[in-house]
């Protein structure tokens, strides 16, 4: 039996996700480019030709930060998040949990970058997403003065495949 034979939809589900995949074939990034502070402006994410506002809304906030020995942290959410009943740091009742988990998305990790290819990849050690803890983030970079692009290889989300762009601007 051949391979096109036995493609079936598999073949359309590469061609999709090669299809998604964000092009950085000329970008290039140094290390030294995206050292600081960077404060979230835009999330948004592709499915198929179809923009959409990213996992945490239309109006998402967050910071990264990379360091110079190798250490990044990223945190977004969504504004106005509601406050918990309680004032207790581990109360809070299974709804209030669930939507605190919803509207909150961070994790730190070490990074290494390969300039020629502009890809970060992030080596996760800590996650609000149990899954990333111990996992390789690959990111395709850009820097152009004080504006960092970060993009996504296609993920699946709420049950569609998908990129996210994000874009950032050098915290003052």
């Amino acid at each position: 039996m051949s391979i096109s034979g036995n493609c079936h939809g598999l073949c359309g589900l590469i061609t999709a996700v090669v299809m998604l995949a964000p092009d950085n074939a000329d970008a290039q990034v140094s290390k030294e480019q995206i050292i600081g502070t960077w404060r979230l402006t835009s999330w948004t994410r592709m499915v198929g030709d179809t923009e959409e506002p990213g996992p945490l809304g239309p109006d998402a906030i967050g910071f990264i930060m990379y360091t110079a020995d190798g250490h990044m942290c990223g945190n977004g959410m969504r504004p106005n998040r509601p406050k918990f009943a309680s004032r207790d740091f581990r109360g809070g009742s299974a709804e209030e949990k669930a939507a605190a988990f919803e509207s909150y998305f961070g994790y730190c990790a070490r990074y290494q970058v390969d300039e020629s290819k502009g890809v970060v990849t992030h080596t996760v050690e800590v996650s609000s997403f149990p899954n990333f803890t111990g996992t390789e983030q690959k990111r395709f970079v850009s820097v152009s003065g004080d504006r960092m692009k970060i993009t996504t290889p296609p993920v699946q989300t709420d049950g569609r495949q998908s990129y996210s762009i994000l874009l950032w601007e050098r915290a003052k």
